[in-house]
């Protein structure tokens, strides 16, 4: 009845729509099952009874945008559970000409070339949001050839991908691909906001590293959540960077693991983080830290921790706030004693969470 609402010759709704969210519920995409998919490739794991019939080609996303295109004046487009899907998407996606704000969540692709087809498709694009998005081996459809690259982009190699894109937010596996194909080409765009969650994987953190680098200065606030291989990123070169939040930051975990404890040559990942920001624009820092044990608080510096925060590039910190879940009184007590200069100020923020 929608569709028929918005592609009706009377319909006066369509200058209006700002904002459109499609979510699709036939075929639906099990979360779990995107995200934890040993193979990667849903596609292949699922029997062919899940794949749409002929019968059903009105439920799908392609045939929803194609009527959706009607609504002229669309700068938000959030497509929720999508599986199976090629690149026959991005051609209705070209059609949304004011379009800025972009969000997929649980969609997994026939192939990753299927992918960058579609977010190929609109090159105004200020914001990308991708969650829980996968994507199988082998396509089967026609925009993308067998090596995983789309034939439109043989002619485009030396085209920015995402040119206008100043706000990027990603919650997915297999990372690596995505930011390997942005960094492909001659030059990236100016990304001003980055948020990444769950950095897993050695080749993923490594990606994120190079793709982080590339911004330099022209990052100004990043976001990350869950960075297992947090050792892979460095900050040195982004110093525009004006916040940064980190949380699921565990503390010790690598001791634990090989069972020793840390040498006084060994930097811990506080003290990393903070020797690695060269910002002299800094404003903000928060870092939720993980301790396996509460004996793990004893590994953080907390005098080189002052000290590093004490120094000039850090003359404008207007917050610094860690978040410490089951906190200990008198962890608090002791992060204050040794943060005098940042308790005095005002700016230190010691929290349970």
């Amino acid at each position: 009845m929608f569709l028929d609402l918005i592609t009706s010759p009377h319909s006066s709704i369509n200058t209006s729509v700002r904002h459109l969210t499609i979510q699709k519920q036939q075929t639906v995409v099990d979360h779990f099952f995107l995200v934890h998919s040993p193979t990667h490739t849903p596609t292949s794991a699922k029997p062919a009874s899940h794949f749409p019939n002929p019968s059903t080609s009105q439920l799908q996303l392609s045939h929803i945008l194609s009527k959706a295109t009607s609504l002229h004046y669309v700068t938000k487009l959030t497509l929720q559970k999508g599986y199976g899907e090629g690149s026959a998407m991005a051609t209705y996606l070209r059609e949304f000409l004011y379009l800025e704000d972009l969000e997929m969540r649980s969609f997994e692709f026939l192939s990753f070339a299927d992918l960058a087809a579609v977010l190929s498709a609109q090159p105004n694009l200020r914001r990308l949001s991708l969650t829980d998005i996968a994507w199988g081996g082998t396509s089967s459809s026609p925009a993308a050839s067998s090596h995983g690259i789309i034939p439109s982009d043989l002619n485009n190699q030396s085209k920015c991908v995402l040119p206008n894109l100043r706000r990027l937010e990603l919650f997915m596996e297999q990372q690596a691909k995505l930011f390997n194909w942005i960094l492909g080409r001659p030059s990236i765009p100016s990304v001003e906001y980055v948020e990444i969650g769950g950095i897993t994987d050695v080749d993923d953190a490594i990606a994120v590293s190079r793709f982080l680098r590339s911004l330099g200065p022209v990052l100004k606030h990043l976001r990350l959540y869950s960075p297992n291989r947090i050792s892979q990123v460095n900050l040195v070169h982004n110093t525009g960077l004006e916040s940064l939040k980190i949380s699921h930051l565990h503390i010790g975990l690598g001791e634990r693991k090989e069972n020793h404890s840390r040498t006084n040559s060994e930097s811990d990942e506080v003290c990393t983080i903070l020797s690695q920001i060269c910002s002299p624009h800094i404003r903000m820092i928060s870092l939720q830290l993980l301790f396996n044990e509460p004996e793990c608080f004893a590994f953080i510096d907390w005098t080189t921790v002052a000290r590093t925060l004490s120094l000039p590039r850090y003359q404008r910190l207007e917050l610094m706030e860690l978040r410490i879940p089951r906190l200990k009184k008198w962890m608090g007590n002791t992060i204050m004693r040794t943060l005098p200069n940042l308790a005095n100020r005002g700016i230190l923020a010691v929290a349970n969470g």
